[in-house]
């Protein structure tokens, strides 16, 4: 084995140690609310079928997480750190096919965005996302586009803005001159089509049940210019700056990239997904469109791109320098640099309380309503637009007899006796549109917790119970 692959394979299972241990030992969900949801989504799937078809919860996440799912929480976050890994796996191995030299920096660059790290230790399905699209793009550049076109046509069904991706690798295959491949994107939008009819009588259900064709949430909007702001707390300064000098770098050498043997491969697979992604979402925050909520997490599910361009913007650096051995410090320094930054203390590092813990809100729930509603209301139904009560006191969230959202409570709010509301300052007036003054119209406010999280923001709650 050589030099650069033994150092990968080291480094590789050392954060699969690190990151199964984190998995198991520590109570971090980064994502909040969408998390505990894929994880009871992947959990109650095999109680509730129709679950499976479910396009929110996405159902080829649903599917494969769902066995995890089965062993709590732990269980679906080892299962994202297996994906985590495999995805730099296939990443080092495309690197590799590509030519791109310092490949085996591909672990150490996975691993050092603090945020592709805390989103691998969730129920997310950015991690699902990465690996699908870089297995697809892995097998495309080792010529084998049949393989790489099946896999691919899964991708809307991990994440939705796979079709954005989708539309990109048409614009690969007719560049390429494979139009015999260009129906077989659609083969994962006919497998589940299929499989879904026998529940929703509708073998379109996977086009019109998109959940984010219709803007029925006011998440608002925000600028153009959001995510390039936001990408250096995603990713530190550092692999921020490499990541702009890879795509600067390939610009001004692509007459010289022209002559490569995969230079089409790298141009549109690697370079035109990261900026058609980047555009997309971009624009979906900036025009306020498709539900979008200007999250950052969504770039991990292109964090193989990212880490692959940045090791770009690293060579090009070095290329810099023609005296062999101010390249070797210029490397060192750099690399050392990606390494120790995470654990700085700036805006883009570590937070090991709040990464890797409960954070405050989560603690309040946890430790003071939930005792408080099962000492005071034993057995009770719960009103909620906030799924961590079912999830912490373990009740099936499907189950209307024990949990529902208040969409089920309106349009006169009337409890029975042995039924709450608890009401939230976000996801009851973002998600359901219900105001505090709204329910105490109709119910009557039997107590107020309130904790301000150590961002600044103010989670209050209120339980209103019959009046």
């Amino acid at each position: 084995m050589k030099r650069e692959e033994s150092i990968f394979y080291s480094g590789l299972l050392f954060y699969t140690l690190i990151l199964l241990a984190l998995a198991l030992f520590t109570n971090g969900m980064a994502g909040g609310g969408d998390s505990i949801y894929h994880y009871l989504f992947a959990k109650y799937s095999w109680t509730y079928h129709e679950i499976f078809f479910d396009h929110w919860a996405k159902p080829a996440f649903t599917i494969i997480s769902s066995p995890f799912a089965q062993f709590g929480y732990q269980g679906v976050k080892v299962f994202n750190v297996l994906v985590a890994i495999l995805a730099c796996y296939f990443t080092f191995k495309t690197a590799k096919q590509l030519s791109i030299r310092n490949a085996f920096l591909v672990v150490f660059f996975y691993f050092s965005a603090t945020f592709n790290v805390t989103i691998t230790l969730s129920a997310l399905t950015e991690p699902l996302f990465a690996l699908v699209l870089i297995l697809s793009i892995y097998f495309y550049v080792k010529q084998k586009p049949l393989a790489g076109t099946l896999i691919i046509s899964f991708l809307p069904f991990v994440r939705s803005e796979g079709l954005v991706v989708l539309c990109v690798f048409v614009v690969y295959l007719l560049f390429t001159k494979k139009f015999k491949f260009i129906p077989l994107l659609l083969a994962g939008h006919f497998i589940m089509g299929v499989a879904g009819y026998f529940y929703y009588g509708d073998i379109l259900w996977v086009f019109n049940k998109i959940p984010y064709a219709e803007n029925y949430h006011n998440y608002g909007s925000g600028t153009w210019d959001h995510f390039i702001i936001q990408m250096e707390f995603m990713i530190g300064p550092i692999l921020y700056s490499l990541l702009a000098l890879g795509g600067i770098g390939f610009i001004v050498s692509i007459k010289k990239e022209y002559q490569e043997k995969y230079f089409i491969e790298k141009f549109i697979l690697v370079y035109g997904v990261f900026i058609g992604f980047f555009f997309a979402h971009s624009a979906f925050w900036a025009l306020g469109i498709f539900n979008s909520l200007g999250l950052s997490r969504v770039f991990v599910g292109i964090m193989p791109l990212m880490v692959i361009i940045s090791i770009e913007g690293l060579n090009s650096i070095i290329q810099l320098f023609k005296n062999e051995l101010t390249r070797k410090i210029v490397f060192v320094s750099l690399v050392s640099a990606v390494l120790i930054f995470p654990f700085l203390k700036n805006p883009a590092s570590f937070n090991f309380k709040n990464d890797f813990g409960y954070n405050n809100g989560q603690l309040m729930i946890r430790e003071q309503i939930i005792p408080y509603l099962q000492t005071k209301y034993p057995s009770c139904k719960i009103y909620s637009s906030v799924v961590d009560f079912p999830f912490y006191m373990n009740i099936d969230p499907i189950n209307r007899n024990l949990y529902a959202e208040f969409k089920h409570l309106k349009p006169d709010y009337i409890l029975k006796q042995n039924e709450v509301a608890i009401w939230d300052n976000w996801s009851a007036v973002v998600e359901e549109h219900v105001s505090e003054q709204t329910l105490r119209d109709y119910l009557k406010a039997d107590t107020v917790f309130q904790i301000t999280n150590d961002g600044g923001d103010v989670k209050r709650y209120v339980i209103f119970v019959k009046k």
